[in-house]
């Protein structure tokens, strides 16, 4: 009876690509599981999963209405701003992870039924993950056991640094959007689409099926701090960016701003606005265009 249940055929790239994409996706790509080797330990594909092969990473674009709309942020009323920030919470992280889960979820049952062990993750594993060790390094009082202080210096260690060595989740989303071929890393510690910037969300599959082929990493930066943009640090409403530092990923030099706090963890949110500015991607013009006619007064 179970020889009956339909097996979606996913033996090469563009099978997978096309699956994907029919499933909402704006992006995808898919890297070699070997790629991932030089990751903390514990944090690798292989790791995961003892025999993987492939990692597909796919993203979905934010609606440029969404990420522009929070500009009463700036209003001197809290209130509004936390309305403002609950919009931007909903629309452009929870309702997308939900999608990106979803999609996550089709594609490692689709390997799986095809005889490939796969998984999947939340939709914001880093933040999820992030927002526990967070508590405990702040003091929040609805942490349960706090660290113990030798646990407590490794997270802060890896907390400053850009590299593999930043990984406090179980798989780096930015980092496979990197090897994947869909990003670079910008100096406002985002993984950058070449077309969307930074107004996307990506998620992965890690999968012990092989490919066929597989997407290399960009060639070129996409972050314009070398051209002389600082857009992500002169307009951050709180100012946690700073010593901006170069480090090399994936065959590029990538730079890397570390910050003062954690924006998630400010008083007042910000809604977004690093990812508001930031000219990279070449798509949503009339979205940066009113966003440099609002932030030209800015000092």
């Amino acid at each position: 009876m179970h020889e009956n249940i339909p097996k979606p055929k996913l033996n090469t790239m563009c099978d997978v690509k096309q699956f994907v994409i029919e499933r909402g996706a704006s992006v995808v790509g898919i890297a070699p599981a070997s790629v991932f080797d030089n990751a903390p330990p514990g944090h690798s594909a292989t790791d995961i999963i003892p025999g993987a092969k492939s990692v597909v990473v796919f993203g979905i674009k934010l609606v440029s209405g969404v990420v522009n709309w929070p500009q009463l942020v700036w209003d001197s009323s809290r209130p509004t701003r936390i309305r403002c920030w609950q919009v931007y919470d909903q629309c452009g992280f929870d309702a997308i992870n939900m999608r990106l889960e979803q999609i996550g979820m089709d594609l490692a049952i689709a390997f799986e039924l095809g005889g490939f062990q796969s998984i999947y993750f939340p939709g914001s594993d880093d933040m999820t993950v992030s927002h526990l060790n967070a508590m405990r390094l702040y003091g929040d009082k609805e942490c349960p056991q706090p660290l113990d202080k030798k646990k407590l210096d490794d997270l802060k260690t890896r907390m400053q640094k850009p590299s593999w060595q930043s990984a406090i989740s179980h798989f780096s989303y930015r980092h496979a959007a990197v090897l994947a071929g869909l990003a670079a890393f910008g100096a406002n510690n985002l993984a950058l689409h070449p077309v969307f910037g930074p107004r996307i969300r990506f998620n992965v599959v890690i999968t012990e099926a092989e490919m066929d082929q597989y997407d290399q990493p960009l060639t070129e930066p996409v972050c314009l701090y070398d051209k002389g943009c600082r857009e992500c640090i002169r307009t951050c409403p709180h100012g946690l960016f700073h010593e901006v530092q170069r480090f090399e990923f994936a065959g590029l030099s990538h730079p890397w701003s570390q910050m003062r706090g954690t924006c998630y963890y400010s008083s007042i949110p910000c809604g977004g606005t690093c990812i508001q500015t930031c000219p990279a991607g070449s798509s949503d013009i009339k979205m940066k265009k009113a966003v440099k006619k609002r932030f030209s007064c800015q000092k």
